[in-house]
């Protein structure tokens, strides 16, 4: 039997090509934790999550060092009870917030584990239904303060193939929003679709305001513009607004999406795999949305998005950023806003010693 011995945890930071600024952050550096699962006949499973400050990150690592005690010695292939056994784990400590990171990054690991173990992509494992997915351009198109820098930008997507781009609004001068997105259509025509994050930036009043001036714009969906638990506030806005509306990323575990989806709230959802807890999580969460036909989105992790993307029934385009392409042997390949889905064994990320080593935060 193949068995657990260690689970490792490095810390990485790297450097931005366009720093982000949205309503909940701005940084111009990525700080994320490489997961590695150790067992005893030499086989391993990889991940990574984000880890958003220093002191948050190491809190994760603290975590899932202590969940190591839980799966040390445990059935490396009995991803179900290992996902179980961290739940009740981390009952008294709440399963939101670094509790679904940790165990969001170990579920992972164990899938591209599994994957290697059996020789198949990761996909295969969970059914997969197509060998390549549309992507939508998400690595700029912040809220920079000059419209031109942000339509610069979408035009330099359109013509590097991309087909839809994100759009950050939420500026503290609301009209900013509505000038760059004017700058944006003089740039790249009407062609180009838009989605638009507000990233939480709104309120009630004001998502129901600009929501409606946003429809001549050809807008995808219109992302997270209440916060995340406003649920009753998402309802509202579905029904008043022409433009549909996606939301779930910050929201944790399935039952979260439960909640989003049983509400018809939202006409998009794109859960978090950090968040909604890896893969298991994905699985459980994504069955609830084909139960109400409602599409899945994920949220960023590209490299792993697009094995559960693969394989779910209903779904939008895969979120495409390009920040752990430096450390990675063999990255994701994007060719005209089209990503072909890996053939390798596991999920196909080899990380690059060196290059670890080189962002390594220590």
């Amino acid at each position: 039997m193949t068995r657990l011995t260690a689970i490792r945890s490095t810390a990485v930071a790297l450097p931005l090509e366009r720093r982000i600024v949205s309503s909940v952050r701005r940084t111009d550096t990525v700080i994320n934790l490489i997961v590695e699962l150790e067992t005893n006949d030499g086989a391993t499973g990889v991940s990574y999550i984000a880890g958003f400050s220093p002191h948050k990150l190491a809190a994760t690592a603290a975590l899932i060092d202590e969940l190591g005690e839980v799966l040390i010695g445990s059935d490396a292939t009995a991803i179900g009870s290992a996902w179980d056994r961290i739940r009740s784990a981390l009952t008294l400590a709440g399963h939101a917030g670094i509790s679904a990171f940790a165990l969001s990054a170990i579920d992972i690991a164990m899938w591209d584990l599994q994957g290697k173990l059996l020789g198949a992509p990761v996909h295969r494992l969970l059914g997969s239904r197509r060998e390549t997915l549309t992507a939508y351009a998400s690595d700029g198109c912040w809220l920079e303060e000059d419209p031109k820098t942000v339509a610069r930008e979408a035009a330099q997507f359109a013509a590097s193939g991309f087909r839809t781009v994100k759009v950050r609004l939420g500026r503290s001068e609301r009209e900013r929003d509505f000038a760059v997105l004017d700058a944006v259509r003089q740039e790249v025509g009407d062609d180009l679709e838009l989605i638009l994050d507000v990233n939480q930036g709104w309120s009630r009043e004001e998502a129901r305001a600009y929501g409606r001036r946003l429809e001549p714009y050809r807008v995808r969906w219109l992302e997270e513009p209440l916060l995340a638990s406003d649920i009753d506030g998402l309802v509202m806005l579905r029904r008043e607004l022409a433009v549909p509306l996606a939301a779930g990323e910050n929201l944790y575990l399935p039952d979260g999406i439960r909640a989003l989806v049983t509400a018809q709230a939202v006409s998009v959802i794109n859960p978090d795999l950090q968040r909604i807890g890896g893969i298991t999580g994905w699985i459980r969460a994504s069955a609830i949305a084909e139960a109400w036909s409602v599409p899945v989105a994920a949220h960023l992790f590209p490299e792993i998005s697009v094995h559960v993307m693969a394989a779910a029934e209903l779904i939008g385009p895969l979120e495409w950023v390009s920040w752990m392409t430096p450390l990675l042997e063999q990255p994701l390949r994007i060719e005209k806003g089209t990503v072909k889905v890996p053939t390798g064994p596991g999920l196909g990320m080899t990380f690059n010693k060196d290059a670890v080593r080189a962002h390594r935060l220590d």
